[in-house]
């Protein structure tokens, strides 16, 4: 059976429809475990009267801290009865033989414990029209490598996992409020008892693509700071980690800052250059690196409408010296 885990905030917008997208399958045998995060608007109402129509549905409320998605996941971990996991984000869909498709590639591969699936990617509104969500790869890739430099091969829903193995693993980190995919799934990756069936391609779900976020709220970018050093410094010292590659992650996120800073206020710009000055503290970057990081942001701010976001990445990757631990 299917256990699938939808952790859910204020989500009143989608939830009905992302929930109806579970009921509508058309394989039969799965759960669905939706935990609330602490909702302030209808989104738990809506989910009771579902429930109330349908026993497969089932609505818990998240009874420790800390709060956040991961945390609700690992309660619905705790709670499920099935012998395969999905985690849903709570405005995504799944495909109307997402679990007919999932339960013949598990089965075809009878040592599976965790099937990667594709998803498909669509604007808010836009139903029926989406495409691939990232890119396709090799069977061979060298996924652990996609994910340490933060270019993640796959996402959330796109797995199913033999619950076991999930446990093997330790389930997910509660301390991370970002980087919940790649941790995961690096973790799952560095376990030899993984056995991985990439099956990509078969698009069976749909990750709705919302407008910006917004990054200029200053509780928000602490939070994404935090994250970010919290997962660095976790797999700064784990073994079997390639340091390097890991620093292409580090690399990846500082041009995140640097161009969400472009045409931000004075209190982004001051977060921005702190997160700087902590990669640099806990040796995530050099000295001479980080100097002339924070001269690529002053040139950035004089120059709003730079757009080479490929040629900055490939200058700081390749041609700014190295960290020490690398």
């Amino acid at each position: 059976m299917f256990s699938i885990i939808i952790p859910l905030f204020n989500r009143e917008e989608f939830i009905e429809e992302t929930v109806a997208s579970v009921i509508n399958q058309s394989y039969g045998n799965w759960e669905c475990i939706v935990v609330d995060d602490g909702s302030t608007d209808n989104s738990c109402v809506l989910v009771e009267n579902i429930a109330a129509k349908d026993n497969r549905i089932k609505l818990y409320k998240r009874n420790r801290p800390p709060k956040n998605a991961n945390t609700c996941r690992n309660i619905g971990i705790e709670v499920s009865t099935g012998d395969w996991l999905i985690f849903l984000d709570s405005d995504d869909l799944l495909l109307h033989n997402c679990l007919e498709l999932r339960k013949k590639l598990v089965s075809e591969n009878g040592r599976t414990n965790l099937l990667v699936t594709g998803t498909g990617a669509m604007p808010t509104r836009s139903i029926g029209k989406y495409k691939i969500y990232g890119s396709l790869h090799d069977s061979e890739s060298n996924f652990l490598d996609l994910f340490l430099s933060l270019h993640s091969p796959w996402f959330m829903t796109s797995g199913t996992w033999k619950k076991d193995f999930l446990l093997e693993i330790g389930q997910f980190d509660e301390n991370l409020l970002r980087l919940q995919d790649p941790d995961i799934h690096i973790r799952a990756l560095l376990n030899d008892k993984i056995q991985l069936n990439y099956s990509y391609h078969k698009i069976d779900h749909i990750y709705r693509i919302h407008g910006q976020r917004n990054f200029s709220s200053p509780n928000m970018i602490q939070k994404r700071i935090n994250s970010y050093i919290s997962f660095f410094s976790k797999y700064k010292s784990y073994p079997g980690i390639n340091h390097t590659i890991l620093e292409e992650g580090v690399n990846k996120t500082i041009v995140e800052f640097l161009y969400s800073n472009k045409k931000s206020n004075f209190k982004f710009d001051q977060l921005c250059q702190a997160y700087f000055d902590k990669l640099e503290k806990q040796k995530f970057i050099s000295s001479r690196k980080h100097k002339l990081i924070l001269g690529v942001n002053n040139a950035l701010k004089h120059s709003p409408n730079f757009r080479g976001l490929g040629r900055l990445l490939y200058f700081i990757t390749k041609t700014l010296p190295k960290s020490k631990y690398a």
